[in-house]
């Protein structure tokens, strides 16, 4: 399996409602990784040592982000991006790991976009 991100807006009711990714590079947009990434990369030790806050948290359960929640999403990809050398030292591909990451990044910034701070954020 792999890992999955998802943006939504929180409509009034409090549903959410499904926002369109657009895709990068011929690539698919939603793609966050392979399901073992959960703990390879994404909740590995190297990951909670460069103070990562919320992608950790993949490692055991899914990932909801709302509201500020959002900025430390991009806060944690900044962080593995500065030392892909290292998260993809326990055996994943720089590049892939790299492309996982900018599919993240651009994910939060549309989320951080909706207006009225209602967009959401999802990695199962």
């Amino acid at each position: 399996m792999t890992l999955v991100v998802c943006v939504s807006r929180r409509e009034d009711d409090g549903r959410l409602t499904s926002v369109e990714l657009e895709p990068c590079d011929g690539g698919e947009p939603s793609l966050a990784g392979f399901e073992n990434w959960r703990s390879t990369v994404w909740g590995s030790a190297v990951s909670r040592r460069l103070g990562c806050k919320l992608l950790p948290l993949l490692a055991t359960q899914d990932l909801h982000a709302e509201l500020d929640d959002i900025t430390l999403v991009m806060e944690d990809v900044a962080r593995l991006r500065e030392h892909i050398a290292e998260v993809a030292a326990a055996g994943s591909d720089p590049n892939s790991v790299l492309f996982r990451l900018d599919t993240l990044a651009r994910a939060a910034a549309v989320a951080a976009s909706i207006p009225d701070r209602r967009g959401h954020l999802t990695v199962w």
